[in-house]
């Protein structure tokens, strides 16, 4: 799998997550795209771990620019869960597609306990249901945009 299609992929799934994305919201939530790009190639290519800290990075730097506003946060936090990911992959033999899945609805849930609770911290206030419905919602959402993103994009590039 090339680099080009990678950074293409990560771009087009920045643009889709800023635009067309940002309109089908459930609930008032949508799916984290780029995260769910980042935990499935970290999965993939866990042996490699140069090249999952720069999409990690390059996830992270996608996010901030076309979704956040500003550079930062996410630039730390997609490397760090690469690496997360391509060490529990290269740990457990992960070749069943819910387990995948888990993995990745595993490090979503734990993601978004970090950004909601940075954001605790910095005095915006969320009331408890808000709170839950995100997380909850989120992990249905991460596990089956994962299971999407690997069983029609990224799965058919490999073969």
């Amino acid at each position: 799998m090339s680099s080009i299609f990678i950074a293409g992929l990560i771009l087009l799934t920045a643009y889709f997550q800023a635009g067309i994305i940002n309109d089908m919201r459930l609930l008032y939530l949508k799916p984290d795209l780029l995260f769910l790009i980042n935990a499935l190639f970290s999965l993939l290519f866990c042996y490699n771990i140069a090249r999952v800290l720069i999409i990690g990075l390059f996830c992270g730097l996608a996010k901030d620019i076309f979704i956040s506003g500003s550079v930062g946060l996410n630039c730390i936090l997609f490397p760090v869960f690469s690496l997360l990911f391509s060490f529990v992959a290269r740990k457990i033999e992960i070749e069943n597609i819910f387990v995948k899945i888990s993995v990745v609805a595993a490090g979503f849930l734990f993601y978004s306990l970090i950004i909601h609770g940075l954001m605790l911290t910095n005095g915006l206030s969320v009331s408890w249901g808000v709170f839950l419905r995100i997380l909850a919602v989120g992990v249905i959402f991460s596990a089956a945009g994962s299971y999407i993103l690997w069983e029609y994009i990224i799965n058919p590039s490999i073969k």
